[in-house]
């Protein structure tokens, strides 16, 4: 035999080993695994071609695409076990982690305490979801219970350790850059509207109340450029102006449901002796807060549930590095992946570190509560993310020629190509 037939034979041979170890995933089952990985940094098989190969790497300067299909085969891997920072599609962990450990019903509580001189007791536990229209839900029950007059409404954050700032957090005023803590109205931010006839609140449920007004003047010292926005959302930067504000805004909310406040807005703990008075449990369980979490990506949202999981598996107060721990072990124990990089759990650090192979197994075990994914385009049901370098896209498709499919997109690279790399995807598929 000659030399140029044993190349060529060795070639073929190549290739089809390529093409065996890329269908290695393991099929749709509970123990689902990774499978080896590709020699190559790119394999593919049918329905792709190399010239959709071609066109995905005109369009990814630093970045990975994986599919996988119904029955587990890899279908298209490129740079698949590269490690990215996935910005948001990191919530899909955590919102799994949160499912599994909390459960779909769960519902987030928030105590209320009357003493004897009628001062009440607000102590938070973390509740993400104590926006306006969830405040006066409470002050209306509270008016039902027969409450009419309250001295001092004291605040009590003490469930977490303190105002928690995760990494990837900047010390700016940015609602996405928002603390997080046991207790706090509106995600730990405040909407206002500038008109013509002077300032207003941004939300039409939210009073505009006097601290508030307190808290904007304080940011524009520090940063003037707010002065010139007409509409803008702060968040909140210290933990005490969290609280009051919230204090203030629900001491409106009394007024409001014919409840008279007497005395201050303090800060201060809630006696452990005194009686519950009233125990609130979120109007949402929290299949619904996912729901709106996996759409909306709130960042505030997604370390709330990470700080709840932490202190609910040990001891309080909550602390970053027990939500962490718990997270961790979630994908190492239960999702049985090793090797991604948690700093914290909405995916706005960029030491987070998971590769799109990761990401497919992570998308396998969302299989179950794909219907909280947002419908990105027709057939396509997915979590988005994205940071100033980062563009990222994981989840299901719905091909009618080839059944449902898991894909994972993560771009990192200050161009934006992953609507195209999707279209690529999804014209192949259907």
């Amino acid at each position: 035999m000659s030399k140029k037939v044993i190349s060529i034979l060795s070639i073929a041979i190549n290739v089809v080993l390529t093409a065996c170890v890329a269908g290695l995933l393991i099929s749709d089952t509970d123990n689902f695994e990774l499978g080896e990985v590709a020699e190559t940094p790119m394999s593919f098989r049918k329905p792709f071609k190399a010239k959709d190969i071609e066109k995905m790497k005109r369009l990814i300067d630093n970045g990975s695409v994986m599919v996988v299909d119904s029955k587990g085969q890899v279908l298209l891997d490129y740079n698949g076990s590269e490690k990215m920072i996935p910005a948001s599609t990191l919530k899909t962990i955590t919102s799994l982690a949160a499912l599994h450990y909390l459960g779909e019903d769960y519902r987030f509580k928030t105590d209320f305490k009357l003493d004897d001189k009628n001062n009440l007791y607000i102590k938070g536990y973390g509740d993400p979801h104590l926006i306006s229209e969830e405040l006066q839900l409470i002050c209306k029950k509270l008016a039902k219970m027969g409450l009419r007059t309250i001295n001092s409404i004291y605040l009590d954050g003490s469930y977490f350790e303190g105002y928690i700032m995760v990494p990837g957090i900047e010390d700016s005023y940015e609602s996405y850059d928002a603390r997080n803590s046991a207790l706090a109205a509106n995600f730990n931010t405040i909407d206002f509207r500038r008109t013509w006839n002077g300032l207003r609140s941004g939300e039409p449920a939210t009073p505009l109340i006097g601290y508030s007004k307190v808290i904007l003047k304080k940011a524009e010292k520090e940063d003037v450029k707010l002065k010139n926005k007409a509409r803008v959302r702060i968040s909140i930067k210290e933990e005490r102006d969290s609280l009051l504000y919230f204090g203030y805004l629900f001491k409106e909310f009394c007024k409001r449901a014919s409840i008279k406040v007497k005395g201050k807005v303090l800060v201060g703990k809630s006696p452990v002796s005194q009686a519950i008075y009233y125990q609130h449990k979120s109007s949402k369980k929290l299949s619904e807060v996912v729901k709106n979490l996996l759409e909306f990506s709130n960042n505030f949202t997604a370390n709330q549930l990470l700080l709840t999981m932490g202190v609910k598996a040990g001891k309080g107060p909550a602390t970053l590095k027990s939500g962490l721990k718990v997270l961790s072990g979630y994908v190492k124990n239960v999702l049985k992946i090793d090797g991604i990089r948690l700093t914290e759990g909405s995916g706005i650090s960029y030491a987070n570190k998971v590769s799109a192979r990761q990401m497919i197994a992570v998308v396998h075990h969302l299989k179950p509560y794909k219907s909280l994914l947002k419908e990105v385009q027709e057939r396509v049901l997915a979590k988005s993310g994205g940071l100033k370098t980062v563009n990222s896209l994981v989840g299901f498709i719905e091909s009618p020629r080839n059944g449902e499919l898991k894909f994972a997109i993560i771009l990192n690279q200050s161009t934006n190509n992953k609507p195209q790399l999707l279209k690529i995807i999804t014209e192949t598929l259907f």
